[in-house]
């Protein structure tokens, strides 16, 4: 889930108050208007400071370079297809969900066209 909504009221005789707060993190706003490669490095940052893991270490689980992590992360880079499901593996998610979260964010527009 890439966020989520607590609302918060308070009742008086005649009116109901009412505030959604909305706990998207900047990270999680910034994939929902992106294109597909710079929803990846937010999703991979995001995965990787929740498990509490640092660019070397995820580097290391994946056989990958630290600096090549920061450029993806920082959509410097784009990670081809064997390093997404390297990555997917150091983070313990299948890189079909890791592709389904990308391709799923709500009021992304940028799908891909569908071949027939």
């Amino acid at each position: 889930m890439l966020f989520r909504r607590t609302l918060y009221c308070s009742n008086s005789v005649r009116t109901i108050y009412c505030v959604a707060v909305d706990h998207r993190t900047a990270d999680t706003r910034a994939m929902i208007d992106s294109l597909p490669s710079q929803r990846l490095a937010v999703l991979i940052r995001s995965l990787r400071t929740e498990q509490r893991i640092s660019q070397e270490e995820l580097a290391e689980r994946a056989g990958l370079h630290r600096n090549f992590i920061s450029l993806i992360e920082r959509g410097k880079s784009q990670p081809t297809v064997d390093n997404v499901f390297r990555l997917a593996d150091a983070l313990e998610i299948s890189a079909v969900d890791l592709i389904q979260r990308i391709s799923t964010t709500a009021g992304s527009g940028h799908n891909l066209p569908r071949r027939s």
